[in-house]
């Protein structure tokens, strides 16, 4: 029997990346923090709960590109007040942009599988793709019952 090992998703923090594999026998996660690599798994045998659920997936970047797009804002009001009505244009339509990420985080939600094992869990992060993440969803939940 061949070794199945098929990336689910992927998120990242401010200090870590995670990585999550569907394999033949378990759920792995790799975290991966500056230069350590720790691999963990969820073996289907021992999964007590797998859950479903949307939020909303507001991080430190879009966090980072809200504070950039309010100094500009800032610029673009100074520009305002001294009557340079180019450069207010400018840098409010600068501000319009850096504010698009965070407008379509909080419509386009992401969906978030969290497999719940004896000794470990494995979140998976999916965003924008409902289907997708419905459907890996109840692969998680078929394999589980199967096993």
């Amino acid at each position: 029997m061949t070794k199945l090992r098929e990336k689910l998703g992927s998120g990242s923090s401010a200090l870590a990346r995670q990585v999550v594999y569907r394999t033949n026998d378990a759920i792995e996660v790799d975290d991966l923090e500056w230069v350590d690599i720790r691999r963990r798994r969820v073996y289907y045998d021992d999964v007590l709960l797998v859950t479903y659920h949307e939020e909303t997936g507001i991080g430190i970047r879009v966090v980072l590109w809200q504070l950039l797009g309010a100094l500009c804002a800032f610029i673009g009001v100074l520009f305002a007040i001294n009557k340079s009505i180019g450069g207010a244009v400018a840098f409010f339509a600068i501000t319009a942009l850096l504010a698009l990420p965070l407008v379509l985080l909080l419509i386009l939600k992401t969906r978030v599988i969290t497999v719940y094992g004896r000794r470990s869990k494995a979140r998976i992060q999916i965003p924008f793709r409902r289907e997708r993440a419905r459907t890996i969803y109840e692969e998680i939940c078929e394999r589980v019952r199967t096993v």
